[in-house]
């Protein structure tokens, strides 16, 4: 299993169990994702944001 990248989600509910929403739709590197949420963070900090693999399959 190969990781083609990363995509970053938001959860509506917090850290609740429910499904995360993708904030966009492209497949990034790891870092990239990561900046994306501190930049986030800058204007919205209770948002609960997460970068998950995405397998090339």
């Amino acid at each position: 299993m190969l990781i083609a990248g990363y995509i970053l989600l938001v959860s509506a509910c917090g850290l609740d169990a429910c499904d995360a929403l993708p904030v966009t739709p492209e497949v990034m590197p790891k870092e990239t994702c990561e900046q994306w949420i501190t930049l986030i963070h800058e204007k919205r900090p209770n948002h609960v944001l997460m970068c998950l693999p995405v397998n090339q399959d």
